[in-house]
């Protein structure tokens, strides 16, 4: 049954959900959707003209495979579990729509399927800094932006043996629940490099370079630790102003044998960018690290298991 919707509503509907392309019509013929459309998609209504389509598993190439439909010649429909696009071929704008329909301006349908709803929250602390825009605390999703649960370790046992799989995974501070709500949760390298992708749309962890453009922005490596560190949450607050906010705590590390290490003492955050010196799967990684004591802050480029957890920090696209 067709939903009558006003905008607002239209579009908080699309975006809650994961939709999925099931079929392409014209003049009472179906037609095979092309590959590169195939999957969930994430589905957004910029505004009264245009819908834009995204992948909702693959942060990297997200650009290069998004589309659009504007509404000229449209017609569109949300059914209960179902969406309608109906519109004609030159009205697409953006990638490629290389298929099996001429292009002849005859009116084509595109049928989604309603998947399952987003669980990915978007960003809701930020702060800007510079020339960017950061999440203002740790990431602590559960699950991966398509939905799919990441794997929770609860024990030192589990850890380890997440490790020894390969299985991207997440563990509370010290193993313990009630630490979640103030330092969030440390990630194995396994989740920072998972195609799924653990940030929103919008969002996406750290380069080098931008991590290196956050810390000459506050002041260089050797000036730069008190202005992102929180005032609270260290044992040592003593070189502290938090004065960009970015609110950096003290939530340490876990090792890939399940050993938690500078808690309140240090905060070390993954890079997504493989150290070029390391080739195998127990040294390619960089991090930010920021410590107790010191207004020094370091891009760490020392060999790290990818079993060993760290937080999480966002920098918008």
């Amino acid at each position: 049954m067709a939903q009558s919707l006003s905008f607002a509503e239209t579009k908080q509907m699309l975006t809650d959900y994961r939709w999925s392309l099931r079929r392409l019509e014209q003049d009472g013929q179906m037609y095979n959707v092309p590959e590169d459309m195939r999957g969930l998609v994430r589905v957004f209504l910029t505004n009264g003209m245009t819908y834009s389509f995204v992948p909702s598993d693959n942060e990297t190439e997200a650009e290069q495979h998004k589309y659009s439909i504007t509404k000229t010649h449209m017609t569109f429909y949300i059914y209960d579990d179902q969406m309608t696009f109906a519109y004609r071929i030159e009205d697409f704008i953006g990638y490629k729509l290389y298929m099996d329909v001429d292009n002849n301006g005859d009116i084509v349908t595109f049928v989604f399927d309603r998947a399952a709803k987003n669980v990915v929250k978007p960003v809701s602390q930020t702060v800007t800094i510079g020339s960017q825009v950061w999440s203002a605390k740790n990431l602590s999703t559960t699950t991966f932006r398509n939905g799919d649960p990441i794997t929770q370790a609860t024990t030192l046992y589990e850890w380890r043996a997440l490790d020894e799989q390969g299985i991207p995974a997440y563990c509370d501070i010290n193993f313990d629940a009630s630490n979640r709500a103030t330092f969030d949760v440390l990630y194995n390298y396994y989740a920072v490099i998972d195609p799924r992708g653990l940030a929103p749309v919008g969002w996406h962890i750290p380069s080098v370079k931008e991590a290196q453009t956050l810390i000459d922005a506050v002041g260089g490596q050797y000036y730069a630790a008190g202005h992102l560190k929180a005032k609270d949450n260290w044992s040592d607050n003593s070189m502290t102003n938090n004065s960009t906010g970015f609110s950096a705590v003290g939530s340490g590390r876990i090792t890939n044998m399940g050993y938690f290490g500078n808690f309140k003492t240090a905060c070390q955050i993954w890079i997504k960018e493989p150290n070029a010196n390391y080739k195998d799967k127990y040294a390619p990684t960089i991090f930010i690290d920021i410590q107790r004591n010191n207004n020094k802050v370091e891009i760490i480029y020392t060999p790290e298991y990818y079993g060993s957890g760290k937080s999480v920090r966002l920098v918008k696209d």
